[in-house]
């Protein structure tokens, strides 16, 4: 039986530099800790490798919050 991982889940946020203001909170799918994150190069998508053991990946239109 695979031990299941208890961790819980964490918030990712994107912040303004200009202001410091949190423009979106992108939650339930990573557990425990976020290793790589990673803009596209119109910044319109966010790439995230989370430190499970399978090394999960996330591609987020963090804009739409999907």
């Amino acid at each position: 039986m695979a031990h299941a991982n208890k961790a819980k889940f964490i918030d990712l946020n994107v912040w303004s530099l200009k202001d410091f203001k949190c423009l979106k909170n992108l939650k339930g799918f990573h557990r425990g800790a976020i290793m790589v994150l990673k803009f596209s190069p119109n910044g319109s998508k966010l790439l995230s490798t989370g430190n499970d053991p399978d090394h999960s990946v996330a591609i987020y239109d963090w804009e739409k919050g999907t």
